[in-house]
């Protein structure tokens, strides 16, 4: 048999997007299987930033971290939650009540994570341990 090529996944980043629009960005991909919501996150992950020509492993980093911090981070969508200062996070147990696509934002945040670890990434995410 022939050589197989790993999967790619492939995200095109815009750093100008408001926390709401980095949330949605991250919902459609999950809608459209591309991106993060991709069937194989373990293969090849491109990031490119919208209007400019980096690509590599630091790329992808600078954008998981954005990601992070904007979408989930963001008290506004509701899915983590400070008792401490903002020293560490927890899930927001008003989430579903005060967003109705908390599973898909809660699974959205699951991949980032599996795909952190997997590519051997800190993010800018301090979880609850």
């Amino acid at each position: 048999g022939g050589l197989v090529e790993p999967p790619l996944a492939f995200v095109e980043g815009d750093r100008s997007l408001p926390p709401a629009g980095q949330i949605a960005a991250i919902r459609q991909q999950l809608v459209e299987r591309i991106g993060l919501g991709s069937d194989d996150l373990c293969g090849e992950f491109e990031v490119r930033f919208k209007d400019e020509q980096g690509v590599g492993s630091a790329v992808l980093r600078e954008w998981m971290d954005i990601v992070a911090r904007e979408a989930f981070l963001h008290p506004q969508q509701r899915l983590l939650r400070s008792y401490d200062r903002h020293q560490t996070f927890w899930p927001d147990p008003a989430a579903p009540f005060c967003n109705p696509q908390w599973q898909m934002d809660f699974e959205a945040l699951g991949r980032l994570l599996g795909l952190a670890l997997w590519q051997s990434c800190t993010l800018d995410l301090p979880l609850h341990p």
